[in-house]
């Protein structure tokens, strides 16, 4: 057993691998359908080869938080609050400061995101996590998210591929993820997994934690289960919550 999970990590860190490298930028030229879904290259030469490492600094955190995890499944709360100052501290300076490199940085994911739910590869799950994650932080300013978008980011990352892909449409400037969409909406429910069970349910019938508002279950017995557990992390989610003034 120990041999799979080492040689389940070992894939998908190399599918991740895909993404950083040398190649991060050159992607814009080689997208499936020649869009660029919005992408504008940086005309500057230095602004590309900034760019490039802010891309390397997120992918580099993220892919080795989720293949260090069980099954690639979303890195545990205690681990995330580390891996943010991590990005924040290795990240080149300008990248908070340059609100153009930002909005470059951030093209790269969205573009790279799209063109793996278009290939509708079932290994590209991760990567489409890792971009999705990453296009939230910068768009949130590394700041905490409000529930709604932390429990979205959650569901999406955990396999809701409808809420994915609704992510990514939604910031796109073309219609590629259009159909793909439609025909999702018309067929496939929005789910969430139980943080206790791991089963997947749709997401109407899963009940969040009164506390913190992170956790969600498909019912009381999974959630008493779950709270010798979780208990800690609720009480920081909450002091969290109190601090940045949302509860």
């Amino acid at each position: 057993m120990s041999r799979k999970r080492n040689q389940g990590r070992s894939r998908r860190k190399a599918k991740a691998e895909n993404l950083s490298g040398n190649n991060a930028l050159e992607l814009v030229t080689a997208t499936r359908r020649g869009c660029l879904h919005g992408f504008v290259q940086p005309a500057d030469q230095r602004q590309r080869e900034i760019a490039h490492r802010c891309v390397n600094v997120f992918i580099d955190a993220w892919r080795n938080a989720f293949c260090g995890s069980p099954q690639g499944a979303p890195p545990s709360d205690a681990s995330v609050k580390g891996i943010i100052d991590s990005i924040c501290d290795e990240s080149p300076r300008e990248l908070w400061e340059d609100s153009a490199l930002k909005q470059t940085v951030k093209g790269v994911f969205l573009l790279k995101g799209i063109e793996e739910l278009l290939n509708e590869d079932g290994e590209s799950r991760l990567l489409c996590a890792i971009c999705l994650i990453s296009i939230s932080m910068l768009e949130n300013d590394m700041a905490p998210l409000e529930d709604k978008q932390f429990m979205r980011l959650h569901d999406a990352t955990s396999g809701c591929k409808r809420t994915m892909i609704k992510f990514f449409r939604k910031r796109a400037s073309c219609s590629c993820l259009d159909t793909m969409y439609a025909e999702l909406k018309a067929s496939n429910p929005t789910t969430a997994v139980c943080d206790f069970c791991s089963q997947r349910k749709e997401r109407c019938t899963v009940m969040l934690c009164a506390g913190c508002r992170r956790k969600q279950y498909c019912g009381r017995e999974c959630q008493v289960a779950h709270w010798p557990e979780h208990k800690v992390a609720c009480k920081e989610f909450q002091r969290a919550a109190k601090e940045i003034g949302r509860a």
